[in-house]
């Protein structure tokens, strides 16, 4: 896991769960480049 904060750097984290009721393994990144005010999520289920 790993996050970015510097105003010339983008800001990126990565996270994990397991779902303790189905089992399902969920991975989901955000991501937020440099001097914007957005923030882009990206989710798989596997």
């Amino acid at each position: 896991m790993g996050l970015l904060a510097s105003k010339k750097e983008a800001a990126r984290i990565d996270r994990i769960n397991v779902s303790s009721k189905n089992g399902l393994l969920n991975k989901y990144a955000y991501f937020s480049p440099a001097d914007s005010p957005y923030v882009f999520e990206v989710s798989s289920e596997n």
